[in-house]
């Protein structure tokens, strides 16, 4: 029976594991002295493109913002190697010169009608992901977990749903 419930056990970590392998993953990191957010987002496993998008707009705010603008710095992998940029598609859209499966771009503060998008400062952080994260050509509508690590004590504050511990966030939408 033990071991009936510890092979259970196991099937069911590696199902919880694997839950995550359709998920989009964005890391973010922010540089306190410049006020940004660094963002990492990696496709998941097997899946490629070669667009990236910024929102045009976010619910509630009721006018079109163009979020691209706030990208100061970003750059296209695939499976390690550097993909160049060849492109834009209007203000929001980057074009990488071969597939990509992940991007590494800065974002800087910014603010809609109402709230902040990315706010950073020496204790609280701010980031609404409808304003800071972007996404791969086809996949907006793909599950996505983000993960943030910071200074202990510091304040997290999104509009996702924080699963992780002081020091290290996690969210899934």
């Amino acid at each position: 029976m033990a071991r009936g419930l510890g092979l259970l056990g196991f099937v069911l970590l590696g199902a919880f594991a694997s839950a995550d392998l359709d998920h989009v993953h964005y890391t973010m990191n922010f540089d306190l002295e410049n006020r940004t957010g660094e963002v990492e987002m990696k496709l998941p496993e097997g899946k490629t493109a070669t667009k990236f998008w910024m929102s045009a707009w976010v619910p509630g705010d009721y006018q079109r913002f163009d979020y691209g603008s706030t990208i100061t710095e970003i750059s296209f992998f695939h499976e390690g190697e550097e993909v160049k940029l060849t492109g834009r598609d209007g203000i929001n859209g980057f074009i990488g010169d071969d597939k990509w499966d992940s991007v590494k771009y800065r974002v800087k503060m910014s603010k809609g009608n109402f709230s902040d998008n990315l706010l950073v400062q020496p204790n609280l952080i701010f980031v609404s992901p409808a304003g800071v994260l972007g996404f791969a050509d086809g996949m907006l509508h793909a599950p996505v977990a983000l993960e943030t690590t910071g200074p202990a004590g510091w304040d997290f504050q999104s509009a996702l749903k924080d699963l992780g511990k002081e020091g290290k966030h996690r969210m899934k939408a």
